[in-house]
């Protein structure tokens, strides 16, 4: 009944906020599996990654101005304005993490670790639990986001892992040379796990909502 009822509201051909957001995660999604790339090409193509992370960026920041100015004339809207704000700035964390991580990458010249492509495995995951879990919002599923929920956060333990040992390497590097690369391997990995933080974050935020619109 209260879905008819906003209906009214919405104008023709006009996506809904659980559209747009749904469209910005795949955009996320686009950038985080340019950044898994990123991290096993040979190091001169890894600018090419960067820049195609870049133009997903900006699509998603033109999905965040579509999501301000509809809420600037909505009269009523289902999901509580505040949460739309909290969730489309959390979204965009994410693919702003990825970003950055691109940048640090192609900054750095960086060759690869297996810290880094496990963290780049683990990002592209993340996003797509965020993308299952946002799916969820307007059929209120309490239960389907609540598992989402629970396997980021196991994601999240395993980045942490990962966020430790790049630590370790610097403690350990015995040469300025290793040295060197042990700590842009940290500030890389720094900004990978940026993007699995902002992802638990708007898995907290889609929970928080389902829960108040169940």
């Amino acid at each position: 009944m209260l879905s008819k009822f906003f209906g009214l509201f919405k104008r023709n051909n006009e996506p809904s906020f659980e559209e747009l957001f749904q469209n910005h995660v795949n955009i996320s999604l686009l950038a985080a599996k340019a950044l898994e790339n990123q991290v096993v090409i040979k190091e001169g193509d890894q600018m090419i990654e960067d820049r195609v992370i870049e133009d997903y960026e900006h699509d998603a920041d033109k999905i965040v101005r579509q999501i301000f100015e509809k809420l600037d004339v909505a009269f009523i809207t289902h999901i509580d304005k505040t949460d739309i704000i909290a969730l489309i700035r959390a979204l965009d964390d994410v693919i702003d993490s990825i970003k950055r991580s691109a940048v640090a990458i192609a900054t750095y010249r960086f060759q690869t670790t297996q810290n880094t492509v496990e963290l780049s495995f683990i990002i592209k995951d993340c996003v797509e639990e965020l993308r299952h879990a946002i799916s969820k919002l307007s059929k209120k599923d309490t239960q389907s986001v609540s598992e989402h929920l629970t396997r980021i956060e196991s994601l999240e333990d395993k980045a942490d892992f990962f966020v430790e040992q790049s630590q370790a390497n610097i403690a350990d590097a015995k040469h300025l040379d290793s040295l060197k690369k042990a700590i842009a391997a940290r500030e890389i990995i720094g900004e990978m796990e940026s993007a699995t933080d902002a992802c638990q974050h708007a898995i907290n935020i889609i929970s928080d909502i389902v829960r108040k619109e169940a």
